[in-house]
């Protein structure tokens, strides 16, 4: 037990206790199945920056029914081996629309709290790319938009997402270590 003592000073015990207990607690609560830990996954060219950075690794719970703002990792409509991420902004029976770089839901502006700073190539381009105006989105579709405007391939170019090509819902950063944060509901 003095080895013990030696690795884990006993102010710090506490901590390590807290956090195997709470890892514990999720695997055990959500279930094994349904938490895909650690787990990275691609977004091209940054399109959730600054929310998500390159070679971060997230905590997914997988077949999440999505909920606007959520973070989404879901089957490119361009090649279903492939997953992206992207947050979700519209919901099913809802009209999206876009104007001067604003994203309205219903005619209400969206509060954006994760969007920060200035886009860089001015407004014309967060138009909804081929939209005359606006979409209402079906039953079981979702408008999903990158953070990063500029450089996000969503729901601008590729439409609505059907529920089935969403695999889950980033809870958590958790690696590395600077990076690491939990996503709760805005």
């Amino acid at each position: 037990m003095t080895f013990f003592k030696k690795i884990f000073p006993e102010k710090t015990l506490p901590y390590i206790v807290g956090g195997i207990a709470i890892v514990a607690f999720v695997f055990i609560f959500f279930g094994i199945e349904k938490v895909d830990a650690a787990r990275e996954h691609e977004h091209a060219r940054g399109s959730m920056w600054p929310t998500l950075s390159f070679g971060d690794r997230y905590v997914v719970l997988k077949h999440k029914t999505p909920r606007r703002y959520d973070i989404m990792v879901l089957r490119d409509a361009r090649n279903t081996n492939r997953l992206i991420i992207k947050r979700v902004v519209g919901l099913p029976g809802e009209t999206v629309a876009l104007r001067h770089g604003v994203v309205l839901i219903n005619g209400i502006v969206l509060s954006e709290p994760y969007i920060k700073g200035v886009f860089q190539r001015g407004v014309e381009n967060y138009a909804l790319r081929g939209l005359v105006s606006e979409i209402a989105l079906p039953a079981d579709f979702y408008y999903v938009m990158g953070d990063n405007r500029d450089e996000s391939y969503d729901s601008r170019n590729f439409g609505p997402v059907h529920k089935k090509q969403i695999q889950g819902k980033i809870i958590a950063v958790i690696w590395p270590l600077k990076n690491r944060k939990i996503f709760w509901s805005y």
